[in-house]
């Protein structure tokens, strides 16, 4: 059954009010009173109601709450992807393929090897482009919360945000020798399965060693993906998916 996303404001008590995507449930799914639907709160609870009133010009629906519960295809580790600015249309893989997979929180930001800069009025609409990308994506794959895209950071300001997560890696190509399984195995059996994890991914070039050295000294810990070296919108996907797999069992 394909879900829909409204905000808190629209739980009404033992009502919920539709006003996005009516065209598409009237219209394409052709829905109507009597109807049983999915929406989603976009904060982790699903509800299943049934549509009690179309509103004159399709602008809104009046539903019944007959159930609600937690998402269950939220993933019990946060991960927060903080993605060195690439070329073209990479970002959007990124996020699309980021958001089905798992990922909750993308973060761009210019890196010293970084190829392209923004204005901040394109910065801007990349962003806003961006975040209808992921909430299309959560659509798409049934998510229990729409991903956010922040604005795009400089390398100070990701710099300053490593203390916060509980396991912030630095995926590197010359860290070979350190394997992410190896990584996630030590941090599980001193500590637990990690709330919040992030991951710090180069751009085409990669980082360079000033940027290894300072996001290690902020508490960043360094690993590689095996012995190829992955393109920069392949990196934080197939991470994502190994630190998912490892600890959402």
């Amino acid at each position: 059954m394909p879900k829909f996303f409204i905000t808190r404001e629209d739980v009404q008590g033992s009502y919920i009010v539709i006003r996005s995507d009516v065209h598409h449930i009237v219209n394409v799914l052709r829905k109507g009173e009597g109807d049983v639907i999915s929406v989603c709160d976009g904060a982790g609870t699903d509800y299943e109601c049934r549509i009690m009133q179309i509103a004159p010009g399709e602008d809104s629906l009046i539903c019944q709450i007959l159930d609600q519960r937690r998402s269950s295809t939220e993933p019990q580790v946060e991960i927060t992807v903080y993605q060195s600015l690439p070329k073209g249309d990479k970002m959007e893989t990124v996020i699309q393929k980021g958001v089905e997979v798992g990922v909750s929180r993308f973060v761009p930001f210019y890196s010293e090897r970084s190829l392209i800069h923004l204005d901040e009025k394109k910065a801007q609409q990349k962003v806003q482009r961006w975040q209808g990308i992921c909430e299309a994506a959560a659509k798409q794959s049934g998510r229990g919360l729409i991903p956010t895209v922040e604005e795009v950071h400089s390398f100070r300001r990701v710099l300053q945000e490593v203390s916060s997560y509980d396991l912030p890696i630095l995926f590197y190509e010359n860290a070979r020798d350190v394997s992410l399984k190896k990584l996630l195995t030590e941090y599980e059996t001193e500590k637990g399965v990690p709330a919040r994890v992030a991951m710090w991914i180069g751009p085409e070039g990669g980082f360079s060693e000033a940027e290894v050295r300072m996001l290690k000294e902020a508490g960043c810990r360094l690993c590689g993906l095996g012995s190829r070296i992955l393109r920069t919108e392949t990196a934080a996907l197939a991470a994502s998916v190994m630190i998912l797999y490892h600890f959402d069992r």
